[in-house]
C-alpha cells in the first residue's frame, strides 16, 4: 500500500502527457524482492524511477531523479542487488541496493568492472585539473584504493582508458593519456595488488 501512495505522488507530481511509464517487479528464491516505477517524460528527456527493495522482514524506498533511462538489473548477492543505467553518450552509472537495512544505497559514475564475491566496483572518476582517477571501492567497508592517471586529452576521460578491469586481487588497467575517440595506443600497462585501506 505504501508503494502504491508514492507511486500515485510521484506520478501527479510529474504529470504530462508525454509520460511513458514502466513497471519491474523481481522475486529472488530467498525470499528478498525488488520493484521499481519509472515515469519518463519525453518531452524533458526526465526520468522519475521510485525503487523498493528488501525481504520478508523489511522493505526500503528510495526516489532518483535523472536524465537517464530507466535502470537494469544485473544480479544479486547476499549483500546488495545491481542495477545500472544509461544517461548518454559517453555517460553510464550504477545503484548498489543494501539488503542489510543498516547500509546505504551506494551509486556510481562510469564503472568498469564489478566483483560480485567481493562486492568490489572498479570505476572511473575524474577532475578537470587533476585528470583522471581509476577507483576501486569495497561497498561492504567503503573503502577505497585510488589510481591518478594523467591528464587525458580527449575530452572525456574514459576515451584513454583501453582497458581497466579486477582479476583475482589485482587492477589491470591500460591507460593512454595521448588517445583521441579511435586510437589503439597503450603507453600505460599496470598490474597491480588492490590496496584498500
Amino acid at each position: 500500500m505504501k508503494y502504491l501512495l508514492i507511486t500515485i505522488i510521484l506520478f501527479s507530481s510529474i504529470y504530462s502527457q508525454d509520460i511513458n511509464f514502466e513497471k519491474y517487479n523481481k522475486e529472488f528464491e530467498d525470499g528478498s524482492f525488488l520493484k521499481y516505477s519509472c515515469f519518463y517524460n519525453e518531452a524533458s528527456k526526465d526520468t522519475n524511477i521510485l525503487l523498493e527493495w528488501g525481504n520478508d522482514k523489511y522493505s526500503r524506498y528510495d526516489t532518483t531523479y535523472n536524465n537517464y533511462r530507466p535502470p537494469s538489473f544485473h544480479w544479486k548477492n547476499n549483500d546488495y542487488i545491481y542495477m545500472s543505467f544509461g544517461c548518454g553518450s559517453p555517460c553510464w552509472g550504477s545503484f548498489f541496493l543494501p539488503l542489510d537495512k543498516n547500509k546505504n544505497k551506494q551509486s556510481f559514475m562510469y564503472q568498469y568492472d564489478v566483483d560480485s564475491l567481493r562486492n568490489l566496483v572498479a570505476y572511473l572518476d575524474f577532475d578537470d585539473d587533476m585528470g583522471g582517477l581509476a577507483i576501486i571501492h569495497d561497498l561492504n567497508e567503503e573503502i577505497s584504493d585510488t589510481i591518478l592517471l594523467p591528464k587525458c586529452l580527449s575530452a572525456f576521460p574514459g576515451y584513454c582508458i583501453v582497458d581497466y578491469y579486477l582479476k583475482n586481487d589485482s587492477i589491470n588497467l591500460t591507460y593512454d593519456p595521448k588517445a583521441t575517440f579511435d586510437s589503439t595506443v597503450k603507453t600505460i600497462n599496470l598490474s597491480r595488488k588492490i590496496n584498500l585501506k
